[in-house]
């Protein structure tokens, strides 16, 4: 499995104090990665399999909040509604990046994260080969958006939030800004997940469709609702030292 694009959206920052006062961050406003209350992370390279991609990155979210003690962290995985539908061609960056981006109805991809799969064969006495030049290359890309979005048309912003905004929370109770990083763990993300098939009369991977097969794994791991499939905290973003 070899990755070919990671990039997602965070949005509502925020920093928790010692007696747990959840502060915002004022983001950065950039002009590029960071606009409003949303920032891009951009993990490809548009190097080698990440080819589909572009060569800039954004690892880092930047923005202000008062001094004090502040030992947690909050944010969302997605754009928030306000943000979400609309022209991408009018759109200020990052939010014109139409790699990002579904459609007015249904908005941004909050998560793009694609993979290439070689999946190899059982040869005669029932092991797998990976050197068999029946080996099967394929993908399997996640794509989490909100879904369930009603419209008058695929070129109209819904006027209510949709049915599944599929929007990601994730708390860092005890996170400490000057030593330690956020990780998106793409190994917890695919645990679930046997990406070297897919369900038949789906779409690839997973498109957070509530009738895709292939995407209950995927919405258990980032703990989002996804038909009888019990909710449990996320699994995907934890905080790590830094290196």
């Amino acid at each position: 499995m070899t990755p070919q694009d990671l990039r997602f959206f965070v949005s509502d920052v925020a920093l928790v104090t010692s007696d747990g006062t959840v502060v915002p961050v004022a983001l950065t406003q950039d002009g590029i990665w960071q606009y409003k209350s949303a920032a891009l992370i951009d993990l490809e390279d548009g190097s080698g399999a990440c080819r589909n991609g572009n060569a800039a990155v954004h690892k880092t979210v930047s923005g202000s909040v008062p001094p004090g003690r502040y030992v947690g962290l909050r944010f969302n995985v997605g754009v928030p509604f306000e943000l979400d539908h609309g022209d991408t061609l009018a759109a200020p960056s990052p939010l014109n990046m139409t790699a990002m981006f579904w459609s007015w109805q249904s908005g941004y991809k909050f998560i793009r994260a694609e993979v290439a799969v070689v999946a190899a064969p059982s040869n005669s006495e029932g092991s797998e080969s990976t050197s068999s030049p029946r080996a099967r290359s394929s993908g399997f890309p996640v794509h989490i958006g909100s879904t369930g979005c009603a419209s008058t048309s695929e070129t109209t912003s819904p006027a209510s939030p949709c049915k599944r905004p599929n929007m990601i929370s994730v708390s860092l109770p005890q996170f400490d800004l000057s030593r330690e990083t956020v990780v998106f763990d793409l190994d917890k993300l695919l645990a679930g997940s046997d990406v070297t098939t897919n369900k038949p009369n789906t779409p690839p991977g997973c498109m957070s469709f509530e009738n895709d097969p292939d995407c209950a794994p995927v919405m258990k791991a980032l703990g989002l609702p996804f038909r009888d499939v019990a909710v449990v905290p996320q699994q995907v973003f934890y905080a790590e030292p830094k290196p």
